[in-house]
């Protein structure tokens, strides 16, 4: 029984998956200077994550698509609040007013993070 047309192109697919030797080329495509969240404080991630959770919302952390920013959206109240930061002082500004502005948190929650405010000399 000859191939149906859909089972022919499912097997060229294999092969091209399989049998290919090409280095694999990564979705992010970004410059060497590009951000990462690894240059940023942990603690600070640490704290966006704790507080959203605490105040019922939802954090996400990623990239734009060439790779030229950071992309943090927060999920509360029924809506997405996306952002594009530069970098971790950016993302420190930003921590800022998600913490003043959106989630409106209570000084008693912000207390294990008070250490974040404070600029290294």
């Amino acid at each position: 029984m000859p191939r149906k047309t859909f089972e022919s192109a499912k097997k060229q697919a294999d092969r091209q998956r399989n049998g290919s030797t090409k280095e694999r080329k990564s979705f992010r495509k970004r410059a060497s200077d590009a951000p990462t969240f690894d240059t940023c404080s942990p603690p600070l991630i640490h704290a966006i994550v704790c507080l959203c959770c605490t105040y019922g919302a939802s954090p996400t952390f990623s990239y734009t698509r060439d790779g030229t920013a950071l992309v943090v959206a927060v999920y509360y109240d029924n809506e997405r609040y996306v952002d594009y930061v530069s970098g971790p002082d950016e993302l420190l500004e930003w921590f800022g007013w998600l913490t003043s502005e959106l989630l409106e948190c209570e000084p008693i929650d912000l207390e294990p993070y008070a250490f974040l405010a404070t600029k290294k000399a």
